[in-house]
């Protein structure tokens, strides 16, 4: 016996289709499917199948459709659907569900592009695809039960045809995929994942224009509608673009085989080599441009006043006077800053992080970080940096500047903080953040609001930023319990900071600062700080902020709630840091 729930609801039988008798029936198994070889109770059933409706009678009919199932389950075997003394079961098998086969088959052919067979992993997928014949539980679609299974699956199914295309990609089918991709892109917007094959499909086929094209048109609709920028992939594969990286054409040229004798472990161990060679070779471009700029950095340590930050690097300012008296040349891109046993930055399209030390301002070390850094913190004598496209966070020991531990985070971490309960990591994609223990490095997952976007501590709580639905979620440090879940804000929130006995949070889109009490969780304040504010700091009691499309730094005096000086950078600014009553600032490209 053969059930499909990927498309109408049907049981096969010797290839025969056996007959389903009414909605409620295509309901009752519906309901049974969705927990398959789970005891589901009465009152679950009737609650699934009449809902507001139920009634003392209602035990009845469920007794009766229990019944007329069984009769079409059990014509060849009666250990099918069963009665338990607080309900029923349904009985199937792992061969016995289109779903399941999905799965395995979902689950084989990622794992065989792990291992870099794309043309396995292409089959694999291809197969399970085929699966499908419509919409999953499309008889009950309308059904509340089954709305969450629906979409479920719906996103399941999203993710075997991205990694389909991602194998495809591999294989060299570029120009064949153009096509498909627009349709999928049209029908799944905000799938940034999408975005960026169509990106990387155009560019392959030599369409480098449009290729940069469609990295505008995804830009414009997420700042639109959700009011958010691009995440760190598309950025990145943009910048590939524009310098027409040879590592964007590897794959097609030269898609990894399983060698004879090799197992798919010593594959992956291959590939990971591989990748790591090409971002040690960004690490030395680093290393150069650092080596290339101390002398600069050494004239900018007489507090000579300069004029603006070059992209690329890290600027410090003179709090006191407001000047910019230092500016040390970094790796591509950098994004994020920490203090902890010297300055630490993310080179996002580097691949790397470098440490400065603050008394010489010089870069003391760049080191390959094994994937695109997406979140730096620092803390309990560590460094701790993400790797979101990796699904990972790694420890850095803050003498050394050498990983000490990498820590598996299911999804895609971003924004990190750190106080003195433990390391906090937001996970954009699964709307959670991650609670990792610094000593034992276990783990812990809290569900906050949707697209967290930055995260900081202080006073006993962890503030998550919820960029997607424009909420603040409070967490309470030491026992990793949400004490409030979604405090609503007027915009879309992407930095956050704690200091000065308020929440400060960032809104790119409005250009302004909001104030927040974390007594009441009430707003106190709205500043603005000009045309596009991202990373935000405390320091000597006043709150910096980065005003990336500005160009500029803007000081806030709490007391007066507002913008009080000014510096230009000449550049885009985006994380800041306080160090040693200085405030440091990785810059971009204008």
């Amino acid at each position: 016996m053969f059930f499909r729930v990927l498309g109408p609801i049907e049981i096969e039988d010797e290839g025969e289709l056996l007959p389903l008798a009414g909605a409620k029936q295509r309901a009752l198994l519906a309901a049974l499917l969705i927990r398959a070889n789970d005891v589901v109770s009465r009152d679950v059933l009737i609650e699934d199948l009449w809902g507001e409706r139920a009634s003392a009678g209602s035990v009845h009919s469920l007794e009766v459709q229990v019944s007329r199932l069984r009769k079409i389950l059990h014509r060849r075997d009666d250990q099918v659907l069963l009665t338990r003394p607080t309900g029923y079961r349904l009985c199937v098998g792992v061969d016995e569900l289109d779903l399941s086969c999905f799965e395995h088959l979902l689950q084989d052919g990622r794992d065989a592009l792990s291992a870099g067979d794309a043309e396995t992993a292409s089959e694999a997928l291809t197969e399970g695809l085929a699966l499908w014949r419509g919409r999953p539980y499309e008889d009950v679609a309308y059904e509340s039960f089954a709305q969450i299974e629906i979409e479920r699956l719906e996103a399941r199914r999203l993710i075997a045809l991205e990694e389909r295309i991602e194998a495809d990609l591999t294989l060299g089918q570029a120009a064949e995929l153009v096509a498909e991709l627009e349709v999928l892109i049209q029908q799944h917007p905000r799938r940034e994942r999408l975005r960026g094959q169509l990106m990387l499909a155009l560019y392959r086929s030599g369409r480098q224009a449009e290729a940069l094209n469609a990295y505008q048109n995804a830009r414009r609709e997420l700042m639109g509608e959700l009011g958010i920028e691009p995440g760190p992939a598309l950025r990145e594969l943009e910048q590939a673009i524009l310098r027409q990286d040879p590592e964007l054409v590897v794959a097609p040229n030269a898609p990894a085989a399983i060698l004879p004798g090799e197992r798919a472990a010593d594959v992956q161990a291959r590939l990971s080599e591989r990748r790591r060679v090409l971002l040690m070779a960004f690490a030395v471009v680093g290393l150069a441009a650092a080596a290339a700029g101390t002398a600069v950095a050494l004239l900018s340590g007489s507090e000579t006043e300069l004029s603006g930050v070059p992209p690329n690097s890290v600027g410090v300012v003179d709090p006191h006077s407001d000047r910019i008296v230092a500016e040390i040349p970094v790796g591509h891109g950098p994004t994020d800053l920490a203090s902890g046993g010297g300055v630490w930055v993310a080179n996002l399209d580097s691949g790397t992080f470098s440490r400065i030390d603050p008394h010489t301002r010089k870069v003391t070390s760049v080191t390959n970080a094994g994937g695109t850094p997406t979140g730096l913190a620092a803390g309990h004598g560590s460094v701790w940096i993400s790797n979101g496209f990796l699904g990972r966070v790694l420890r850095v020991d803050e003498r050394s500047a050498r990983v000490t531990a990498t820590i598996p985070i299911d999804g895609h971490p971003g924004a990190i903080a750190v106080d003195g309960n433990a390391v906090w990591v937001a996970n954009t994609i699964a709307d959670t953040v991650a609670r990792v223990d610094p000593d034992s490095l276990q783990a812990t997952t809290i569900r906050v609001g949707s697209g967290p976007s930055g995260v900081a501590a202080g006073d006993g709580s962890v503030w998550v930023a919820n960029g997607l639905e424009r909420t603040l979620t409070q967490i309470d440090s030491v026992t990793g319990t949400v004490v409030r879940p979604r405090i609503a804000l007027r915009c879309a929130p992407t930095g956050v900071a704690f200091g000065v006995g308020s929440i400060w949070i960032t809104c790119t889109t409005a250009g302004e600062v909001t104030r927040i009490d974390p007594l009441t969780g009430q707003g106190t304040a709205t500043i603005r700080v000009g045309k596009g504010p991202t990373g935000i700091a405390i320091l000597d009691d006043r709150v910096w902020v980065a005003d990336t499309f500005g160009r500029k730094l803007s000081e806030i005096d709490p007391a007066r709630e507002a913008v009080v000086h000014t510096v230009e950078t000449g550049n885009s600014p985006e994380g800041l840091a306080a160090d040693r009553g200085e405030l440091w600032a990785a810059v971009q490209g204008a």
